[in-house]
């Protein structure tokens, strides 16, 4: 039986144990790596990331790729149809799993958001991301 990191850094998070930090960064690496390895997506720094259309407050928890840029902003976060526009204006894609909510920092708190240049594949997602049902809008 595989484990479902999602869930289990929701848990491990609402128990609010400091001394648990290690485990939920240890199951957040090893979402990022499988998604990572599941795109073939190459990591990079901020500077080789497709962006510049995303409004800053989007930028929370951010992983960076060639390929993507994902962004994990908490689900207050203001959202307006212009910043969708503006994305798609630069000529990127807006992506998220079938749960927005199936994000790899707070499952349940923070969405997930993939930028990609508009010409490029839609990211695949994880099993846990598919299944992933749970969320706190």
């Amino acid at each position: 039986m595989s484990v479902n990191y999602l869930r289990e850094i929701r848990r491990l998070t609402e128990l609010n144990d400091k001394e648990l930090a290690p485990v939920q960064e240890t199951f957040r690496a090893i979402l990022r790596q499988s998604w990572t390895n599941l795109n073939g997506y190459e990591p990079c720094d901020a500077a080789g990331a497709p962006s510049g259309a995303a409004p800053s407050s989007w930028y929370d928890h951010a992983l960076y790729f060639k390929q993507a840029l994902v962004l994990q902003p908490y689900a207050h976060t203001k959202f307006a149809w212009t910043d969708i526009a503006n994305i798609t204006g630069a000529g990127l894609r807006l992506h998220f799993p079938p749960n927005p909510f199936a994000s790899f920092h707070f499952p349940g708190e923070t969405l997930f958001l993939v930028i990609t240049p508009a010409a490029a594949p839609s990211p695949k997602w994880l099993p846990c991301q598919i299944e992933f049902r749970e969320f706190v809008p």
